[in-house]
Order: structure tokens, then sequence, then C-alpha cells
């Protein structure tokens, strides 16, 4: 099973790991820290994708996501995929999320086409559209509020109205996931109106949407799974504006602690459920493949996620894996570009290998969690085509001296 740590000495890389006290002087010191920002800033450059098209490619072949052909659904692509802009953008204007231009930009931008068509390509058009609708709200709300007012001081009690009618709640259960959940099931008569901003709006109606097909149980959960992703954003984000303030980064093990929650995937496997029909019996959730499996999803796609945004989280001092691996290991960013690409690739073939070694439950469960897998693989591939094709991604890239281009493509074998 392959580890964070493996970045210290994978790709044949010869690291001589520095002494105790020489990290200390590199952490600790603001001009070590000052010096290594200047370091890896003078030697890159992000340039609109236009200007590069002619720039050679750096070293094409080392920076290849690879996955199987089998995690390649029927349609590539939803044939309705272009209508999923429009009803979102116009769905937003009706509840008040989407007022002026910026914002309409801002969700054109996301590529919702891309962002639901590839990753839900066979899902029929009004669970697609559900989706796409739970999915970019959230997207735009952590783009709009969170990335983008890093100053703001951030309200929890504000943020639990999201998704719970009954205000506080136990912090503690909250964060182990105990089951301790609260009831999402707001409905306007329930809330102070003026209290509650048009998203929080927006959140009531698909929550509602889905309490009318699944057991009350699995509304709780998914809420929950909600909760936990808008509260660990917030946590991203002091560590982002630590990282901004001082130039200290997390390490990759330390990063996706949170990293892991904060890309989303954990409701979104629990919205697969919703797709198939089938709500996964909780008990069966805890089985530890079955959960490593759940991890390797969200690690999967916050590599990807991660490696195609670089540039936009270097313009925002953001934080990254990539940067994690540069800065903590004193390497440049092809060579840790390089160890991203290789430590995604043998997650993939990871996650394959544990989907052949889950246990044997029920029959009607076989096949629902088969059915899940393959949506789970689906929308991990429909994601990394998302980071890859998205305007919002690949508008610029990186260049690096010699007048390289330092990207990541994808393969399928």
């Amino acid at each position: 099973m392959p580890s964070t740590d493996f970045i210290l000495n994978h790709a044949n890389i010869n690291h001589e790991k520095s002494s105790s006290f020489i990290n200390r002087i590199i952490t600790n010191n603001k001009f070590f820290r000052w010096a290594n920002r200047l370091s890896l800033s003078a030697k890159y450059k992000i340039l609109p994708t236009e200007e590069v098209q002619n720039l050679p490619r750096y070293n094409p072949k080392d920076y290849v996501f690879k996955y199987p052909t089998t995690w390649i659904p029927k349609n590539d692509k939803h044939p309705r995929a272009k209508e999923l802009e429009d009803d979102f953008i116009n769905w937003g204007k009706k509840l008040g999320f989407i007022k002026e231009e910026k914002g309409e930009t801002m969700s054109r931008e996301m590529g919702l086409d891309v962002y639901v068509g590839y990753p839900l390509a066979d899902c029929d058009y009004k669970k697609a559209l559900h989706f796409g609708k739970y999915a970019a709200l959230w997207l735009f709300w952590d783009d709009f509020e969170v990335e983008n007012y890093k100053e703001v001081i951030w309200s929890r009690e504000m943020f639990s109205k999201y998704f719970t009618t009954r205000g506080e709640y136990d912090e503690t259960s909250f964060y182990s996931y105990d089951g301790a959940f609260d009831d999402p099931r707001a409905t306007l008569d329930m809330l102070n109106v003026n209290d509650v901003s048009p998203i929080c709006l927006a959140w009531i109606e698909l929550f509602d949407e889905m309490a009318k097909e699944r057991s009350e149980k699995w509304v709780k959960r998914i809420a929950n799974e909600m909760k936990f992703w808008m509260f660990s954003s917030i946590e991203e984000n002091k560590i982002a504006k630590i990282f901004e303030r001082t130039g200290k980064h997390p390490t990759l093990g330390q990063y996706f602690k949170i990293r892991k929650y904060t890309i989303g995937m954990i409701p979104c496997l629990s919205y697969i459920e919703n797709i198939i029909n089938f709500e996964i019996d909780p008990q069966i959730l805890e089985d530890p493949t079955l959960k490593r499996i759940r991890d390797l999803a969200s690690i999967l796609v916050a590599l990807t996620n991660d490696a195609f945004s670089f540039w936009k989280d270097i313009h925002n001092n953001w934080v990254n894996s990539i940067n994690a691996v540069a800065r903590t290991n004193h390497v440049n960013y092809e060579e840790a570009f390089k160890r991203i690409t290789i430590y995604h690739n043998e997650l993939v073939q990871e996650f394959d290998k544990l989907a052949n070694c889950l246990p044997n439950w029920d029959q009607e469960t076989n096949n629902a969690i088969k059915k899940w897998l393959q949506c789970t693989r689906e929308m991990i591939r429909g994601f990394a085509e998302f980071a890859a094709k998205a305007n919002r991604y690949a508008k610029n890239k990186i260049v690096i001296r010699g007048d390289f281009v330092l990207e990541f493509s994808l393969d399928y074998d």
C-alpha cells in the first residue's frame, strides 16, 4: 500500500536528509522561508494557454495520470451535458445566489458540462441535474466565499444553518463521526428567512428533494458529511492564511488529513447511493477495505484537482499537494510533479486490487456495491477529465526556464 512517505525516496531520487538542526533552521527561520519561496517563484511563470500553444512540453511522459479503460463509462460524456450549465444558472438566479454578472461568469467558468457531464455520463438527466446543482453549489460557495475572502471570520453557527434547524450541535460528536446527526430537512417556516442566505435556501431545496426519495437516516448522513466538508474548508482556509503569511506549508501527510475532506468526495460517494437507488448499510461502510477505497477516491480526485489547478493555487498563495512535496522535500516543481504522478497511478492500481478483496455480503448488497464501485471509478475519472478540460483550470499554464510548459495529461490503458 503506497504511503505519502514514498516521496522521500521514490522515482530513483537520492534524497539526502538534512540533519534535524538544519531542518529546524529551514523550517523556523523567516529568511530561509522567504528564500525558498523566492527560489521557487523565480524559476516559473504563469502564462495564458493561447500564448504557449507552440512551446515544447517538458518531459510530457513523466506527467500522465493513467486509468484503466474499464473506468470509462459507456458514454464518454453525458449527451445532455450542455444543458446543465444553463439550468444551474437559471436556478441560481431564481433563488438569488447568482445576482450579478460576476456570479454568472463564475458559474460558467465552472464548466458544469464537464464537471457533471463526465462523472455522471450514463446517469438520467433528472439525477444528473440534481447532482449538478448539489456539486456546483458547493463549488460556487467554496470559490466565491472561502478562497476569495480569506480574511472573513467564519461563524460555525452560521454554517450549521445550511443543514440543520436545531442550532448548536455537539461538535465533538460531529468530528468523531459517531452518527450524531442533525435533521437537515428544513422548511422556510422553521427558519427566520431574514437570517438565511440564498445559498442556504438552495441547500434546503436540494435536501427536501432528496428526502422525498431517501430515508431519513440517509439524508441525515449526507447532511452531516456536507457539514464536515464545509467546516473542513474553513480549516483549510486557516492553513492557507498561515502559508500566505509565513511561507510555511504542511507536509503531504498533514495536508491530506484535511484535503481528503475538503475535496468534497465523501458526500459525492454517498450521493452515488442515490444514483443507484440503494442505501448502503452504515455498518458495511465501516468495513476497513471499503473505508480505504473511499479514502483512495478522495485522494485521487484531490491529486488531479491539485495538479491541474496548481497555477491557480500558486497565484492565490493556496496550499496544494505539489507545494507540499516541493517545499518539504526541497525539490523543484518538475520533480514534485513527477512524484505526484507516480503516487496517483499507484493508488489507481490499489483501488482496483482492493475492489476485488471486499467481503461477501448478501446478493442484493453485493450487486449494489459492485454498481457503487463502478460509479465511483467513473466519478474519479470524470472529475479528472473536468480538471483537465474546464476553462477555470485550463486557461493558464506554468512555464519553466527554457520556455518549456510544465503540465499534466490523462491517458487510458
